[in-house]
Order: C-alpha cells, then structure tokens, then sequence
C-alpha cells in the first residue's frame, strides 16, 4: 500500500505511520463527509483530500512514486563502449570514455 502524507502549516508534507494514516483518514471522513472508500478511490486517482475545511493547508495524499532518472548514454570513439553522458570525456581528438582517455 502507497504511502499517506498530511500537510502541515509550513506546506511541507509529513508522511504518515500506521496510527497516523487512520487518524487522518478519518478526519478526511469528518471534513468531507465521503465515505472511506470514497477517500481511498480520490486518493489513488491522484487527488488531494481536505481533512480540515478551516485551514488553508490541510490535505492528505498519497506519497508520489519516484520517477526513474533516464541516463544518456555516450559512444566511445576509440573503443565503441557505451558509457553514461557524465563519465564521458571531450577531446579535441573526439569523445572517450574514461578507461581510454589518456593525458
């Protein structure tokens, strides 16, 4: 199961525990009047749901999955291996990878 975050007055988000995540799970039901099932599906649709109606920074969410970084890849001139943009090394000769550059 994902994770349950609640905002605090800051605006940053605090993720939830076990105890926690049915606390405020619950204070969503009471702001909203939705049923539980209701908050779970807003929830997992990538909503925000209040759990506070007074205060301006009172919402629960899921935690956002991390997305996977890309890595460019580079072609070696001198020997064809591929290595990652960052560990490439430009020459006036062309590009090399760090096992063939050579000062």
């Amino acid at each position: 199961m994902r994770k349950l975050q609640y905002q605090i007055s800051t605006g940053m988000w605090v993720d939830c525990d076990e105890k926690t995540t049915e606390q405020y799970l619950t204070l969503c039901e009471r702001a909203t009047g939705k049923s539980r099932q209701e908050i779970l599906t807003a929830l997992e649709a990538g909503k925000r749901v209040r759990y506070d109606p007074e205060d301006w920074y009172s919402y629960c969410r899921y935690k956002p999955l991390r997305k996977p970084v890309e890595v460019e890849m580079v072609k070696c001139d001198y020997c064809g291996r591929l290595v990652p943009r960052i560990s490439a090394i430009n020459a006036s000769l062309g590009t090399s990878c760090p096992d063939c550059y050579v000062d």
